[in-house]
């Protein structure tokens, strides 16, 4: 899954235990190195903007600090799916 998620674009994964502050600090350190790379920024810009409602649920959750398992029990998705969707 990492190397697939990876492959897709993601530039990192969160640790555990997971720290919604930490979370937020590399999601923005993300979108800034992406700002000055030029045509990444329209790459990265546009993956953040097509999340579905399900991928942005477990962003939210994910910040909250829950874990996957958690965050699967409260969006009512299965845990595989949200494991999918956790990688950055």
């Amino acid at each position: 899954m990492a190397v697939d998620s990876l492959r897709a674009g993601a530039i990192g994964f969160p640790e555990k235990p997971h720290d919604g502050s930490k979370l937020l600090t590399r999601i923005g350190a993300a979108m800034r190195a992406v700002s000055v790379a030029g045509p990444e920024q329209l790459f990265f810009r546009r993956r953040f903007d097509g999340l579905t409602p399900c991928e942005m649920g477990v962003i939210v959750e994910a910040v909250a600090g829950h874990s996957c398992k958690a965050a699967a029990h409260r969006l009512g998705r299965g845990a595989k799916t949200v494991q999918n969707h956790w990688a950055l």
